[in-house]
This record gives C-alpha cells, structure tokens and sequence, in this order.
C-alpha cells in the first residue's frame, strides 16, 4: 500500500469517526452545521444514536458513489432526504 493510499484511508476514518460522534453529540451537529444552524436529528428530531450516525455517515458513500445523484435527490424528495438520511431514517433540519 502507498503511503498515499495509506494517508487516504486513515482520513476518511478520521472523518466517519469526527462526523458521527459530532453528530450523536447532544448538538447534533459537525462544525460545518453548527456554522449553518442546521442540525441532524432522528424523525422526531431527537438526537442519533453513534451506530445511526455511522449508518448515516456511511451511506454517503453510496450517495456519492452514483455520480453524486444521492446527494441530488434532495432537491426532488419532499422532506428534502438524500439516500443516506433515507437508510438512516434522519432529517437534517434549520434550527
């Protein structure tokens, strides 16, 4: 493995692990959201659980993955929810 494979990988799981914890924390939100006041939350807006953030989180890459059409989806479904929210049953909402 090159060392820029190597470097690669350990971000990403650096940034699953930092995306989740922030966002199972009780502001239910990275930094980047917190900034926007938006916050990530479960259908009754309550706080994730790690495993549904990692869900969440996840699943982004497979939103991505389809020429970024999971990301897309949001401006045609009707509670705004890319794929990844989708297989994570949360919201992202305006606080």
């Amino acid at each position: 493995m090159s060392q820029r494979t190597l470097i690669r990988n350990i971000s990403f799981l650096l940034y699953m692990a930092y995306a989740a914890v922030m966002e199972s924390s009780p502001n239910q939100a990275t930094l980047g959201k917190r900034v926007l006041g938006l916050s990530v939350g479960d259908y009754s807006g309550q706080r994730l659980g790690l495993k549904a953030s990692f869900i969440r989180n996840f699943g982004k890459l497979i939103s991505i993955s389809v020429l970024g059409l999971g990301f897309l989806w949001v401006l045609f479904d009707k509670e705004r929810q890319g794929w990844h929210d989708k297989m994570a049953k949360t919201l992202v909402v305006k606080n």
